[in-house]
């Protein structure tokens, strides 16, 4: 009997979301790879507005429903307010606890896509943000393996868990295409992906970054691939916007295979956390990040001019571009889905994986 492994995760497609999105494909890996089947449960409705008490806040619900899955492994998704629209899903770390406790023979794997949030004491975050910590290190003192994207989150993890955790930054959700268009063989194009907020921010407080970026890339036409937004402008100075809405990511990994460049509006020292910025760098195509989204800098992290470009970059050659692509894509190659399948399977079941 193939190995099981059981993925808990806020959301599944079709909810326009790159957890639920990295958790299928990831499950679609391991099964490729290594013959291990994975089951998941979600437990939040998809297509509806949520509530909490749609959620099984009971630990004791939790510890039923894993108990009658019969799995031997769980790979737990941990993204705070994904969980609770407060960021503090008791329920959840209490269940899980409970569960990986009742017994030696089971693995718990828990992917830090969160930790907890910060904020000045005007926000909810600032107060909410010690219980936040309390749960996230009672989930890293718990789990046999954490895994997480960046080096901001894993700075906090070494300081709880009892093991170190493996630095994973995401994997693309729409593909990873074999051959990868040369800078020269691409369309004067630019892709602006994502969901509501990156593309928000895109397209309103960084539209000069945007404008400038095209003018320096040689931009003909720009692409908008997401959910529909009111806000998305017509045109971003004299070139006009494509807006293709939600697209397969069959689609998707059309337009980035053959376009020069792609936009994010993104704190650059999290872009290890990013679907999005995973799939740039996937598919060959120059990522512009601008700065203006400050957050702690630290090692590790995709750097600007190596990886990608930023507002400050003028005066490109084309051999220097596709040297930022040729860069970004090697760095991709260190822990595409393949790497994230390894880890999990080796935390999870290490005689699959041997």
């Amino acid at each position: 009997m193939d190995p099981e492994l059981l993925q808990i995760v806020p959301h599944l497609p079709p909810s326009q979301e790159g957890v639920g999105s990295y958790a299928e494909r990831l499950g679609a890996q391991l099964t490729a790879s290594y013959g291990i089947v994975s089951r998941f449960f979600a437990p939040l409705v998809d297509g509806i507005e949520r509530r909490d008490d749609w959620v099984p806040r009971s630990p004791e619900m939790l510890v039923e429903i894993l108990g009658r899955s019969g799995a031997s492994a769980v790979l737990l998704h941990y993204v705070n307010y994904g969980y609770h629209s407060r960021g503090c899903p008791s329920w959840l770390v209490r269940g899980v606890t409970r569960w990986r406790e009742a017994s030696r023979e089971r693995r718990l794997i828990v992917y830090f896509h969160e930790v907890y949030a910060k904020g000045p004491p005007w926000t909810s975050s600032f107060w909410l943000s010690p219980r936040q910590r309390a749960l996230a290190r009672k989930l890293a003192q718990t789990a046999d393996q954490a895994v997480t994207s960046n080096e901001v989150y894993a700075n906090s993890l070494r300081r709880w868990a009892h093991h170190p955790p493996v630095v994973l930054p995401m994997a693309s959700t729409v593909g990873e295409p074999a051959n990868i268009p040369r800078q020269d063989c691409r369309r004067p194009e630019l892709v602006v992906f994502g969901g509501t907020g990156t593309r928000g921010r895109a397209f309103s407080r960084f539209s000069d970054d945007l404008q400038r970026a095209c003018h320096e890339l040689h931009i003909e036409h720009i692409v908008d691939i997401g959910p529909e937004m009111p806000s998305t402008p017509g045109n971003v100075g004299p070139l006009r916007v494509e807006r293709l809405g939600l697209c397969s990511a069959t689609v998707i990994s059309e337009h980035l295979t053959r376009s020069r460049a792609a936009f994010i509006a993104y704190p650059q020292a999290l872009l290890g956390k990013s679907t999005v910025f995973a799939a740039y760098c996937a598919h060959g195509a120059v990522a512009v990040c601008p700065r203006g989204l400050p957050h702690p800098a630290t090692g590790g992290s995709p750097s600007p001019g190596v990886h990608f470009l930023d507002d400050s970059v003028t005066g490109l050659r084309p051999g220097m571009i596709q040297a930022v692509a040729d860069r970004a894509w090697q760095w991709y190659r260190g822990h595409d889905l393949a790497a994230h399948a390894s880890v999990i399977a080796t935390s999870a079941f290490s005689a699959c994986a041997s």
